[in-house]
């Protein structure tokens, strides 16, 4: 018996670490190095997959802090993503 194996779904909010190095051209050792001093924050600049070393990336919030760095700016761009959680208080379903 075969098993077909499909295609991931594509988000395009979302991108593993080598498709975002590719996209924005940086290396994963530049990502690494600020998340590790904590200025690329768990939870809202990366995901971590369940039970994997795997990272997923914000790609809109990572553009903006390669632009703007740990800005007043960037900052606000935080919040309107913490927002656009459905977990955050003051969430608002997209009509």
């Amino acid at each position: 018996m075969t098993h077909r194996v499909k295609r991931p779904i594509q988000n395009p909010e979302l991108a593993a670490t080598g498709a975002l190095c590719l996209q924005l051209g940086i290396s994963a050792d530049y990502l690494k190095t600020f998340r590790r001093s904590g200025d690329l924050r768990e939870g809202v600049h990366f995901i971590r997959l369940p039970n994997s070393p795997k990272l997923l990336w914000r790609i809109d919030l990572i553009r903006d802090w390669l632009s703007n760095g740990n800005s007043q700016s960037h900052q606000v761009a935080i919040e309107r993503y913490l927002v656009s959680l459905p977990s955050h208080p003051n969430y608002k379903k997209s009509p």
